[in-house]
């Protein structure tokens, strides 16, 4: 079954789907189709898996709000991005979408899942970043090169590496982050960089 968010509003005013407790996952998809489900800062998500997913290629994301002092392996909601520091975040903003990201030309590709992460303190945050996926969300990846990609204008992106990754367990690492912005994962000769490109 595929469940598709639809407004009833007009776009102007529409923020999406309010969740108050959590989503369980047991069969079908859901698809953001260009809409949003807040999170709120209590709501998570619980038994996600290949089979019974969020997706959306359209746009539209998953969004949480709660605070990050000094975490340790924190994973908000569930959503995948499991962060630590040794740093005070503050009131921290987590986005999770699934369209594929490009650069500033439509050019590149990436993981159908990416990651806007909002912190209040957001310099000299040490932090390690584990970014989880889905087999189904591989996008033609190879799955065993994938590496992360950071942007803080969403069409620029610059390559960030890794330090581990694991394809049974289907998440990538990387340590020593000063600052949060959004992040993906891709393969390295991906031309998700806007430089360097000839028109």
């Amino acid at each position: 079954a595929l469940f598709n968010l639809k407004s009833e509003h007009d776009e102007d005013d529409y923020d999406g789907i309010d969740v108050n407790g959590k989503i369980v996952f047991t069969s079908g998809l859901i698809d953001l189709n260009n809409n949003n489900i807040n999170l709120g800062n209590t709501a998570f998500l619980e038994t996600e898996n290949e089979n019974s997913r969020v997706i959306g290629s359209n746009g539209g994301q998953l969004i949480f709000t709660t605070t990050l002092n000094a975490p340790a392996s924190a994973n908000p909601a569930n959503l995948g991005a499991i962060i630590t520091s040794s740093q005070n975040l503050g009131t921290v903003s987590i986005s999770r979408g699934h369209k594929s990201q490009i650069n500033g030309y439509g050019n590149g590709n990436s993981v159908l899942r990416y990651y806007d992460i909002n912190p209040t303190n957001n310099t000299g945050l040490n932090a390690t970043l584990r970014l989880q996926y889905l087999d189904a969300e591989l996008n033609a990846l190879t799955e065993n090169s994938l590496v992360f990609w950071k942007s803080s204008n969403t069409t620029s992106w610059s390559q960030q590496g890794f330090n581990s990754r694991n394809s049974t367990a289907n998440y990538v690492e990387l340590s020593v982050i000063n600052d949060f912005s959004r992040w993906t994962l891709s393969s390295p000769g991906n031309p998700l960089p806007v430089t360097g490109l000839v028109l």
